[in-house]
């Protein structure tokens, strides 16, 4: 879809805002104030998990698909993942990574998967 629109540069964002101030707004209610400190840590603990595992699903793709190039990291340069994309020219041979890479590029039909 991406390579459709000639979109080569991304930027994702990997804090979730709406979850993060769901769990933090339930810890205010908690009167106990050992208890609502306990849960303001368990909450940054999930966040730090979540950006932990997306990074590492990008890095992954990256990994296998020469057409992306991640250029910074969450909260190191800035609080985006930036990745540069290339015209897709060849499909992976992993199932999950072909799809979230089929989720960035348009895919002409003429492409064969290679795992099916």
């Amino acid at each position: 879809m991406l390579q459709k629109e000639g979109i080569h540069k991304i930027k994702a964002v990997p804090y979730l805002p709406v979850r993060y101030l769901s769990r933090e707004i339930a810890a205010s209610y908690v009167k106990d104030e050992d208890r609502r400190f306990e849960l303001k840590k368990r909450n940054e603990m999930i966040q730090e998990n979540i950006t932990n595992k997306f990074i590492r699903t990008f890095r992954r793709l990256e990994f296998h698909d020469q057409d992306i190039k991640i250029t910074a990291i969450p909260y190191e340069v800035s609080e985006y993942l930036e990745m540069n994309v290339k015209d897709k020219e060849h499909m992976l041979n992993n199932p999950i990574l072909e799809d979230i890479s089929m989720s960035i590029y348009h895919i002409n039909d003429s492409l064969d998967k290679g795992y099916r």
